[in-house]
C-alpha cells in the first residue's frame, strides 16, 4: 500500500530517471553475470534495458497525453519533430507543462 502510494507521488521526470537507473544497473550486472557465472544470461543483457527503454517511451504528459520524449524544434520557420535527446525533458513539447511538478 505505501510503495503504491509513493510511485502515485512520483513526477514524470523521476520515472525517467529511474528507468533510466534500472536499464544501466542491469546491463552492467548482466554483463557481469554473463562473463563471471554463464554465458547463458547474455541475453539479460538485451531484454532488461530494451524493456527499461519501452516504459520510457510510454510516459506521457499529464496535461495533454504527449509522449515524454517526442520533442520538437523549430528551424528557420520550419517545425520539426523527433524522439529522444540526451537529457530528460523538463517541459512538455506541445503544452508546456512543467514536468517536475507532482499530480
Amino acid at each position: 500500500m505505501i510503495a503504491e502510494r509513493n510511485r502515485l507521488n512520483m513526477t514524470l521526470r523521476q520515472k525517467a530517471f529511474l528507468a533510466i537507473i534500472f536499464a544501466v544497473i542491469n546491463f552492467i550486472g548482466s554483463i557481469s553475470l554473463a562473463l563471471y557465472v554463464n554465458q547463458r544470461f547474455v541475453w539479460l543483457v538485451f531484454i532488461l534495458p530494451a524493456v527499461a527503454g519501452i516504459y520510457s517511451l510510454t510516459l506521457r504528459c499529464e496535461n495533454c497525453g504527449t509522449p515524454m520524449y517526442k520533442r520538437r524544434i523549430k528551424i528557420w520557420d520550419m517545425e520539426f519533430t523527433y524522439w529522444g535527446g540526451i537529457r530528460i525533458p523538463r517541459n512538455c513539447s506541445h503544452c508546456g507543462t512543467n514536468f517536475n511538478l507532482k499530480k
